[in-house]
């Protein structure tokens, strides 16, 4: 595969997107997921595609994008993943100067640059999206947390199914904010602007690319 930026043209400027309109997103996939795009024309993936780490968190993404976009492909669907905004809204692409050092396992990729329909996409806070992958509750003060944890050491002193729903859906409705970022403010989160934003959606056609930048990830990590 040639070095080359492949560019496909007639395709919007990033912008900030309503979701009725076309949004750019980056996704970064392996080499023989781009050869699959050419060759069959879209994109999905599968739960032999999905890190086995993180079950609790990756299964209530897929829930939360069934919920706002729509039902998933096919049974055994996952979403695909990709960035809104690498590093805050002046640097939206990721930067494959720091990414191939540190991509895993080390091999040849894409960085894939592509317009999404806005209404096909869920955008989520890549730094809260670390609260549910360590499988934590997500406060947004220091007396939401004291009562989150008042009323575990309830449950923990006097187990109750009732409060065990309650704790269940207030813990799971925490991670919410993870998508609805606008709650997540200084000082102990990062501005919009400055935020970095991943995205989640079900089906990359190939329609929707613009451009292709293959790289090789030299991580050393195990």
């Amino acid at each position: 595969m040639s070095s080359d930026l492949v560019t496909v043209p007639n395709s919007a400027e990033h912008r900030p997107a309503r979701y009725n309109e076309d949004m750019r997103i980056w996704t970064i996939q392996n080499e023989a997921a781009w050869e699959f795009l050419n060759e069959r024309g879209y994109l999905e993936a599968s739960r032999q595609h999905q890190s086995d780490g993180w079950p609790e968190a990756c299964e209530w993404m897929r829930e939360q994008l069934v919920m706002r976009v729509g039902p998933p492909p096919s049974p055994e669907a996952v979403p695909l993943w990709g960035w809104r905004q690498w590093a805050g809204e002046a640097k939206p692409r990721p930067d494959l100067r720091s990414v191939r050092r540190h991509w895993n396992p080390p091999g040849r990729y894409v960085l894939i640059e592509c317009d999404l329909p806005g209404d096909a996409v869920v955008l989520s806070d890549f730094d809260a999206w670390h609260i549910a992958l360590n499988n934590q509750y997500l406060g947004v003060s220091d007396e939401e947390e004291a009562d989150y944890l008042a009323a575990r050491k309830r449950y923990d002193e006097q187990p109750t199914e009732e409060l065990a729903t309650q704790l269940r859906e207030s813990f799971y409705k925490s991670w919410e904010r993870i998508i609805d970022m606008g709650v997540l403010t200084e000082p102990d989160w990062h501005r919009m602007e400055r935020k970095a934003i991943q995205a989640c959606f079900w089906t990359l056609r190939l329609e929707h690319v613009r451009s292709v930048k293959p790289f090789t990830s030299v991580s050393a990590r195990p």
